[in-house]
């Protein structure tokens, strides 16, 4: 598992999830791999998620994290019923 140490982590995490489906990965901050994960799957996946923590980190430099993101920012816990 990995996490965002950002004051907008859950706007990381969001785009993140989004960038990872377009790639066709549902893809959260934990990996759970089993034996169904073959070694293609792993390398589409290692590929996928190095573009995506790319074009986050490129977000993060020039101030364009908005334009990374589809729709609202994910809500963790149960902020997301109280918003």
């Amino acid at each position: 598992h990995f996490s965002f140490e950002h004051n907008e982590a859950e706007k990381l995490c969001t785009i993140y999830t989004g960038m990872m489906l377009e790639r066709g990965f549902l893809a959260g901050l934990y990996v759970y791999p089993t034996m169904a994960h073959n070694e293609k799957i792993v390398k589409l996946y290692s590929n996928a998620i190095d573009e995506v923590f790319g074009e986050i980190a490129l977000g993060l430099l020039n101030g364009s994290l908005d334009k990374l993101l589809n729709g609202r920012i994910a809500l963790s816990g149960f902020t997301r019923l109280t918003k």
